[in-house]
């Protein structure tokens, strides 16, 4: 279930940076000193929820359109 309750919606751009960051993040594989801050665990949840909420418009806007080929 997704949660859209938050003060401020990210918009898909900052979604986007944000998971970008985290999975730059999440992959480091080098020195520590070189290491991408991890994003607030909050703000990670919530560039999910737009990414989540934004493949659903895709997948129904696409099962719309097959219904009328």
């Amino acid at each position: 279930r997704l949660s859209m309750v938050t003060m401020r919606i990210l918009t898909r751009t900052e979604a986007i940076e944000i998971l970008e960051k985290y999975n730059e993040w999440r992959r480091f594989d080098g020195d520590i000193g070189d290491n991408t801050p991890m994003p607030e665990p909050k703000l990670i949840g919530e560039a999910i929820d737009i990414a989540l909420f934004e493949l659903l418009l895709l997948e129904v806007s696409d099962s719309q359109n097959q219904r009328f080929r």
